[in-house]
């Protein structure tokens, strides 16, 4: 019979740091895409180019940070 007594508390909803890292390296190559794109606006950044970037980055900093965060 399962012991009843001993509850599990529900994850938190806040993403893992992993996760978070992610998010904010997608979004920061989106942001240095926009300003490139003020500053020289001739030069033409193909949207595959810019998602290759982003995918490329986002790997790097999540495959770099631990899944318990960079504080651990």
């Amino acid at each position: 019979m399962a012991d009843l007594s001993v509850q599990k508390t529900p994850a938190p909803l806040k993403p893992v740091p992993k996760i978070q890292a992610t998010a904010l390296a997608g979004a920061l190559v989106t942001i240095i895409f926009y300003v490139i794109t003020l500053y020289k606006p001739d030069l033409e950044i193909s949207a595959e180019v810019a998602s290759a970037a982003t995918t490329l980055l986002s790997f790097v900093v999540g495959y770099m940070t631990p899944p318990e965060g960079l504080g651990s």
